[in-house]
């Protein structure tokens, strides 16, 4: 039999055989079924749902006399017990019963021969595809080109119903790298999908809510959510922004429901979750939610909510005319600075060949850089 020693790692159970540290195979490796997104939430979650609750029982132990302390196999067969109750309840069941899975993002070294996982980038792909009715999206950024080639496709597709696009993104990047990597390629995404939707009949709005300062001015709130919702019986939410570094670079995992034919709940809970949502942006009273629910029309009851005075909704500056007109980054970096990739663009090994020493040419180059700019400065 072969000799194996598993070493539980946060992500999984890798098996290393001894004398042998380069040789690594995970569990998921050995049974594939293992790799698929609900049962590897479900190991992950009760892998660490497993360590705090034995931390709590010895701290509940800690905390009575001697004589009423579990035994180890007490202890051991309440944390089971426990676990077992906690996923089928709170995991299981919902998958089972309410179409809940995971999704993530997570880029492999390109040294590892192993592919990267870009399980949201084809989830968003598909579900702005499969959309018959409503896009509605929420994120800090809009600068995935993923994202926009499917909607383009699907926009362009002539034999399906028109579609009410809504997007509430931030107002503007916070600092002047966003601005110059990802804010030029949202900037040119935004504007061919304005042209886009003009000639194809598709509805397009894109809005950020501001409340009021003291002195009348507009305070804009910076939106850091990150969901997708369709057609209102599908709703994703997470981590991943739409840009491409979320899409293929950056480590991320989102959590989405689908709503099955008939399920008339799961529906209603999702939209409910879109309305609420609308009304916290339009800072309205409960009755004027009620013109929010109908997706036919959306765009053009938000575009007059945003013309309200007493509304919090505004249209975003990119669909003025006035955003037509190229910015001086786009003038000296038509595609924005690289710094929003949708891959790994250096191996990990990249920067090893440099030699290291103070004598060498490298560090001598960044200390007589270093000292002409401090020179500038003074």
């Amino acid at each position: 039999m072969l000799r194996t020693r598993e070493i539980f790692c946060c992500d999984w159970a890798r098996l290393v055989r001894p004398g042998s540290p380069n040789r690594v195979k995970t569990i998921g490796d050995k049974y594939p079924f293992l790799k698929t997104p609900g049962i590897r939430g479900v190991l992950a979650l009760g892998q660490a749902l497993s360590i705090g609750m034995r931390a709590l029982t010895i701290s509940a132990n800690m905390s009575v006399p001697e004589e009423e302390r579990l035994t180890k196999k007490q202890m051991g067969f309440s944390m089971a017990f426990a676990l077992i109750v906690f996923v089928a309840i709170f995991m299981v069941g919902p998958a089972i019963l309410f179409g809940v899975a995971l999704s993530r993002t997570q880029v492999k070294p390109l040294e590892s021969g192993n592919e990267s996982v870009r399980e949201i980038r084809r989830l968003f792909r598909d579900a702005v595809h499969a959309a018959e009715s409503l896009i509605y999206l929420e994120n800090q950024y809009f600068s995935s080109q993923a994202i926009y080639d499917a909607l383009i496709r699907r926009m362009n597709d002539r034999s399906r119903p028109r579609l009410e696009i809504v997007m509430l993104l931030a107002r503007e990047a916070n600092a002047f790298v966003e601005q110059a990597s990802i804010g030029v390629a949202q900037t040119k995404i935004i504007r061919e999908l304005k042209h886009l939707s003009a000639n194809t009949g598709h509805k397009l709005g894109i809005y950020y809510p501001a409340s009021r300062a003291e002195d009348g001015e507009d305070v804009p709130t910076y939106i850091h959510s990150k969901l997708l919702l369709v057609d209102d019986c599908f709703l994703s939410v997470g981590s991943a922004n739409m840009n491409n570094r979320s899409m293929g670079l950056d480590t991320e995992l989102n959590v989405s429901w689908q709503a099955r034919h008939g399920d008339d709940d799961a529906l209603r809970s999702i939209r409910d979750a879109r309305v609420n949502l609308l009304t916290e942006h339009t800072g309205l009273d409960s009755a004027a939610a009620d013109a929010l629910a109908p997706i036919g029309g959306l765009v053009g009851r938000l575009d007059e909510f945003a013309q309200d005075p007493s509304s919090r909704l505004r249209i975003h500056p990119l669909l003025d005319n006035s955003a037509e007109a190229e910015t001086w980054i786009e003038t000296f970096f038509p595609d924005g600075l690289p710094l929003d990739p949708e891959g790994p663009v250096f191996g990990e090994d990249t920067y090893e060949p440099i030699p290291a020493g103070r004598d060498t040419l490298f560090p001598k180059g960044i200390n007589w850089l270093s000292n002409l700019l401090s020179k500038r400065i003074e």
